[in-house]
């Protein structure tokens, strides 16, 4: 269909994840197509919640392949963490390199080591719990914009140059292997 589509991916049942946040964006969305990609508890009260919202899918866990696609087919790949009251276990997430080799625009919540990625436009990031539905909701007004060929190019370059195997290069050079 032509409805935006909102993806999220990985373990829905770590503490970290701002459920309250992410119903307050399908709520004041309810255009746009949310997917749940990984594993989840069936009796947890936020996706016992979320599951009533027609514009809302769990999927469960899916192969690594399946969810190259997924992102492919995505419009805005989401992260949504209790960035204020758990700020050093969600300050550098592995998902946010998986997402950029996508190409796809993310929404993220604080996420103090891609601060200045953000001010690239290589993510929208709310520095603030309330800023992000509203960046999630001007993403979505241009979403011809925050994916277009070059800014997509952009992400992939970066998340390339930022591979474990580039990262162990680095490393090697400063300790003169």
């Amino acid at each position: 269909n032509q409805r935006p589509l909102a993806v999220y991916a990985g373990n829905l049942s770590i503490p970290y994840i701002d459920w309250a946040l992410i119903k307050e964006g399908i709520e004041t969305l309810p255009n746009v197509d949310f997917l749940f990609f990984g594993p989840y508890k069936e009796d947890s009260p936020f996706i016992i919640e979320l599951k009533q919202f027609s514009n809302v899918n769990f999927k469960g866990v899916v192969s690594a392949n399946n969810l190259q696609a997924e992102y492919l087919r995505a419009d805005v790949l989401l992260i949504a963490y209790k960035a204020e009251e758990f700020a050093d276990q969600v300050s550098n997430p592995h998902k946010m390199m998986e997402y950029l080799m996508s190409g796809r625009v993310i929404v993220a919540t604080f996420t103090r080591e891609y601060s200045e990625e953000a001010n690239r436009e290589l993510l929208v990031m709310a520095s603030h719990r309330n800023e992000f539905v509203p960046s999630l909701k001007r993403v979505i007004k241009d979403l011809a914009y925050w994916n277009n060929s070059a800014l997509q190019g952009e992400r992939r370059a970066f998340a390339r140059d930022n591979s474990y195997a580039k990262q162990i290069e680095r490393i090697e050079e400063i300790i003169g292997k």
